[in-house]
């Protein structure tokens, strides 16, 4: 009998700690065994650093074939990064920013060398090389959610010159479909060592889009958004009280916040009743711990870096701006947010126009005005600033399909309420629920619990808007 006690008790340990595993920052990090190196011994803070190098141009000197020198020079860059995060944290920012130039230079030698190879030989090590560099962006990412300052700044700028050089390389791989099943395969590798790598790997995969060969795009996306649900899906597995913690805690290891709002926002929009952080205020606190201690200059560089044109990344900085503009001494000036936004927009505005001469820059500008859609405060500001953008104007003048026009949309008016679309006949069905009324659900559905915290764009009043039955569903819509 106390044997069988004993064996239930062991039961109940187990599936406390294995039911919801607590998330740790070394969960998301990429071992040293996955770019099949060691763990580094010898640092560049150490006087034998110097006989490290020495004994890597030996085995260079012996690496006969051209292959092997190839193979050599991507061992010796997954090296030099690694050490670079070892000392990311307590170096001074002239030995990372060397090392960090060390690790580039050693990525460059090994593309160099794959071009002196025979086809067949190059394409298997170019596939390669994208395995090991899909890994090394998010090594490179994870260590920019651990630092700030001038080493955070560093960091960024070597992860760009990371991307370009990754993308130079995907050019290079002549068979697309295999190159798209390499990623996929990466990827599935990377979650299956630790599945909390799940929503890490969607910044990757987000800051990887956008460079790999056209072809290939739509798989590449498709990757990403299947990150989304594998997320939801394991966050629905927690008690409601932990999703909104578990979320906050995931969403501090990215790199760019603004990728991480997007998955909020991704993952409000695909399962409203997951208990989510209020997304503007996350990135305002990410983002002065971040670039907090540098200078003007530098804040604008990191944050167009961050931005990137991007419409989206553009209207949240904006919600940011206006966050900032109501702290007595924010650590970013709202000032600089504004220029950031003005120099952004002015480049967008510079593409309208080179698409409205192309023949096919049609379809691109249809993007550009769904993605304005969802940008009401970029799309005003485009069109105070130049007004003569046709395209753009008949966007704010053109009245929207009908459905648009009634039913509520948080990302067109602005409220940031949320509906269960329980199914209902009339309105008395429907009640308005959550610790500030924020959520609109059915009156037989049990009580949504959220956190309690009051934001502007609940206000039902100020919006004009009513929780109802609108087309047979509970949810918000304008009155």
């Amino acid at each position: 009998m106390r044997k069988l006690e004993k064996i239930i008790v062991l039961l109940l340990i187990f599936s406390l700690i294995f039911a919801f595993p607590a998330f740790t920052q070394e969960e998301t990090e990429i071992q040293p065994e996955e770019l099949e190196i060691k763990t580094p011994q010898i640092l560049p803070t150490s006087g034998a650093y110097s006989i490290k190098d020495f004994f890597r141009k030996l085995r260079l000197l012996f690496a006969f074939s051209a292959i092997k020198k190839a193979e050599l020079r991507l061992k010796f860059a997954n090296e030099k990064l690694l050490e670079v995060k070892e000392i990311a944290k307590s170096a001074p920012p002239e030995l990372i920013e060397k090392s960090l130039t060390s690790y580039q230079e050693e990525l460059e030698k090994a593309k160099l060398e794959s071009e002196k190879l025979k086809k067949e030989d190059q394409q298997k090590f170019l596939k390669k090389y994208t395995t090991h560099a899909l890994k090394q962006q998010m090594v490179l990412e994870n260590i920019a959610s651990q630092v700030k300052g001038d080493v955070y700044e560093k960091i960024l700028a070597n992860r760009e010159r990371h991307l370009e050089r990754f993308k130079e390389v995907m050019e290079k791989v002549e068979n697309k479909k295999e190159l798209k099943e390499k990623i996929k395969e990466t990827v599935d590798e990377v979650i299956k060592v630790s599945p909390s790598r799940v929503i890490k790997i969607y910044e990757t995969i987000k800051e990887i889009e956008e460079k790999v060969p056209e072809e290939i795009k739509p798989e590449i996306e498709k990757i990403r958004k299947e990150m989304i649900v594998k997320v939801i899906e394991k966050v629905k597995t927690l008690p409601v009280e932990d999703q909104e913690k578990e979320i906050k805690t995931q969403i501090r290891i990215f790199a760019n916040p603004f990728i991480a709002q997007e998955v909020i926002e991704e993952i409000k929009n695909k399962e409203p009743e997951i208990v989510l952080p209020p997304i503007s205020d996350l990135s305002t606190e990410i983002l002065q711990e971040k670039i907090g201690p540098l200078n003007e200059e530098k804040k604008t560089e990191i944050l167009e870096k961050m931005t990137k044109e991007r419409i989206k990344h553009l209207e949240r900085l904006e919600e940011v701006k206006e966050k900032l503009e109501k702290l007595p001494e924010p650590a970013v000036s709202p000032q600089v947010i504004e220029r950031v936004i003005k120099n952004q927009i002015e480049k967008i505005e510079a593409k309208i126009e080179k698409l409205r001469n192309l023949p096919i820059g049609g379809s691109r500008l249809e993007e550009i005005k769904e993605e304005l859609k969802e940008a009401p405060k970029i799309k005003q500001e485009i069109i105070k600033q130049a007004p003569n953008l046709l395209e753009i104007k008949e966007l704010e003048l053109k009245p929207a399909p009908e459905e648009k026009s009634t039913q509520l949309r948080e990302k067109e008016i602005g409220f940031c309420g949320w509906s269960t679309k329980f199914p209902c006949q009339t309105d008395e069905d429907c009640l308005k629920s959550g610790c500030s009324g924020q959520v609109c659900q059915g009156k037989n559905e049990p009580a949504i619990i959220t956190t309690c915290e009051w934001r502007d764009c609940y206000d039902a009043d100020i919006y004009k808007v009513k929780c109802g039955c609108f087309k047979g569903k509970c949810q918000w819509y304008q009155q």
